[in-house]
């Protein structure tokens, strides 16, 4: 739920390819009150150029490869998008402006899209305060605010589906895929979208998604684990084989002290090891640490009596590339042979499962 806000507040476009043609493009535009400059960034990247207000206006032009993106940043921190498609484009109001039928369409997306971020942001904050306090009216409240906050992601999700099968053609699916929560979307979602044919499949922008893709990949019912090398919390060689195919459901669970979202979720998995242990099921942590002691504090204050393994290497831990792990709390359900039932189980739907394999 929240990765897709923090998602959306790091949105960094790539640098376009330097192959691409360029192209001449002409930004007007309205400053908020009191600004003495507009800043512009090209795909994202680099640092910002400034641009000066003169009377309350600004004018930006130049050259850059077709399809570029362009923002627009004011001094309220408010922004505009653009795609460099050779149309001038007057921005009049951060999500009012002035320009081909494209650009129109484009920013009206972006109007959609910070309307539910603005939503949800506040009430993420209102979230966090209430998380303080454990108290049982406390804990109903934060339950609804947390299914309207995934409500508010699937409307989200619906925006960005819908604009992206409208707009195969051209390029302004991928901004739309990448300020999105792309660790919402399936494999078999991903997989549609990263469609060669579209408009939008060469952007560089894309990279993130296409990334995403590849890691889940790793992880889809069927393939078989890969081993992990480690230690023990006792400092011991650890392998993950030791545990895994060998007769017993294996739950691997990625996480780290560090990881907030991580310890929240541990009462569910800590609950469900305790009801189904008994039964044969097992849990294997595997944690993303680089602090033994921090590790070791965490594990005992967090009540998980289950093996756990780390190489203590952080995010370069080598579970990372073995199984696609670019965002954690995460995790892999494999069968007694080793093979991966399913991924990413979390709530109710790890419950949900081991009441399936466990017939509960």
């Amino acid at each position: 739920m929240r990765k897709k806000i923090l998602s959306m507040c790091l949105f960094a476009l790539l640098t376009a390819s330097a192959g691409a043609q360029n192209v001449n493009y002409a930004i007007t535009g309205n400053a908020p009150e009191g600004s003495d400059s507009v800043y512009v960034l090209f795909n994202g990247s680099g640092k910002p150029d400034a641009f000066p207000v003169k009377d309350g206006k600004y004018q930006i032009n130049g050259s850059k490869p077709q399809d570029t993106f362009i923002t627009v940043t004011f001094s309220n921190r408010q922004s505009t998008t653009i795609v460099n498609d050779k149309t001038p484009v007057d921005i009049k109001s951060q999500f009012d402006i002035s320009g081909s039928p494209l650009n129109l369409q484009f920013v009206d997306l972006q109007k959609k899209l910070n309307d539910f971020t603005n939503k949800e942001n506040g009430l993420f904050q209102e979230y966090q305060t209430l998380r303080k306090d454990t108290t049982a009216d406390n804990k109903a409240k934060i339950k609804a605010i947390s299914d309207q906050l995934d409500q508010y992601d699937q409307n989200i999700q619906s925006i960005v589906l819908s604009y992206t099968e409208a707009h195969k053609q051209d390029v302004t699916p991928a901004y739309a895929l990448r300020v999105s929560d792309i660790y919402s979307y399936s494999y078999d979602q991903l997989k549609k979208l990263c469609d060669p044919s579209t408009g939008y499949y060469n952007s560089p922008v894309m990279k993130g998604v296409k990334t995403q893709l590849t890691s889940l990949a790793k992880r889809q019912p069927g393939i078989a684990f890969t081993d992990l090398a480690m230690k023990d919390l006792q400092g011991r060689p650890a392998k993950l084989s030791q545990w895994a195919g060998k007769g017993k459901y294996v739950l691997v669970d990625f996480w780290a002290s560090w990881c907030g979202p991580c310890r929240a979720e541990m009462p569910n998995v800590v609950k469900n090891y305790k009801q189904y242990q008994s039964k044969g099921f097992q849990i294997v942590g595997v944690s993303f640490d680089s602090n033994a002691g921090a590790w070791k504090a965490a594990v005992k204050q967090l009540g998980m009596t289950w093996p756990q393994i780390s190489d203590l290497q952080g995010w370069k831990c080598a579970a990372a590339p073995a199984y696609g792990i670019n965002a954690i709390p995460s995790n892999i359900l494999l069968d007694p042979k080793g093979k991966i039932v399913a991924s990413d189980l979390r709530g109710e739907a790890l419950t949900n499962k081991l009441k399936e394999i466990y017939k509960d």
